[in-house]
């Protein structure tokens, strides 16, 4: 689903929006059934998935259903693969983690080389923010609730 922001965004620039929402009971199989659609419609050119999804619904199978040249959340293996090498471009970097980049760039902050703490790992935001600082060559340190905080650190 998309949140009404994403309407006003959408209707903005111009651009045609389709919102598909299933009840929280529905079953993985009709999400999948839905993607499916959606990856076949040529009109279609960009899929988000809203997360996180319901405790019994696979997100990672749901996620991954999504062809990479349509996952404009940026989190289909192969973007984020391409995210973490080198040389390599995604086809699109999640949202939430370009606008980190995006703040530390409009408040001056100088990134290339600097350090920086990511706090939380998840595929939202922790992981593709690690992923795209290291792009800009920092040193990257991760924290989540499995770390043991050392004195010092």
């Amino acid at each position: 689903m998309v949140l009404p922001f994403g309407y006003r965004a959408c209707e903005q620039v111009g651009t045609a929006s389709i919102v598909t929402e299933l009840p929280e009971e529905c079953t993985e199989s009709e999400v999948l059934d839905v993607v499916s659609m959606l990856n076949h419609n040529e009109s279609v050119h960009g899929i988000l998935v809203q997360l996180p999804l319901p405790n019994h619904l696979c997100e990672e199978k749901i996620l991954n259903a999504v062809k990479v040249e349509k996952d404009v959340d940026g989190f289909h293996p192969v973007n984020m693969g391409n995210l973490a090498m080198r040389g390599r471009e995604p086809l699109f970097i999640p949202c939430a983690s370009l606008g980190c980049i995006e703040v530390l760039n409009r408040c001056s902050v100088e990134i290339l080389g600097n350090k920086a703490v990511v706090i939380g790992r998840s595929m939202i935001t922790g992981l593709p923010t690690s992923l795209l600082l290291h792009v800009f060559n920092l040193f990257v340190s991760k924290l989540s609730c499995f770390n043991v905080i050392i004195d010092g650190f």
